[in-house]
């Protein structure tokens, strides 16, 4: 991020680039299918989006693509072979705890 608040997390002001970035991309890698965003890990002033995909050829291309509309930020794509899908389920997943406070949270909205 360009402007990360002192914590690591996005700030107020970079929070609407940062959402548009995040939903233009995931369109642009989902559009063809075989691609599916699974969820964004924000820490230390970056901010990580994750993707399976079937197609690591397109993936590329299609992000490589659409980040050239956000040429203010410098882009690392890394592709691993994950089959189990072990990063979405233990770390972007939300352990019982979590989901707790996320269900106490909504309870109170």
């Amino acid at each position: 991020m360009q402007n990360p608040r002192l914590n690591g997390l996005s700030s107020e002001e970079e929070y609407d680039t940062l959402i548009a970035l995040e939903e233009a991309l995931a369109a642009s890698v989902e559009e063809l299918g075989g691609t599916v965003y699974v969820g964004r890990n924000t820490s230390a002033g970056y901010r990580d989006l994750f993707f399976y995909t079937r197609d690591e050829a397109h993936f590329r291309s299609s992000a490589s693509a659409t980040m050239a509309d956000f040429r203010q930020y410098d882009v690392e794509v890394g592709v691993r072979d994950d089959p189990h899908w072990s990063l979405y389920f233990d770390f972007l997943y939300p352990n019982p705890e979590q989901r707790s406070r996320m269900a106490s949270i909504a309870h109170q909205n």
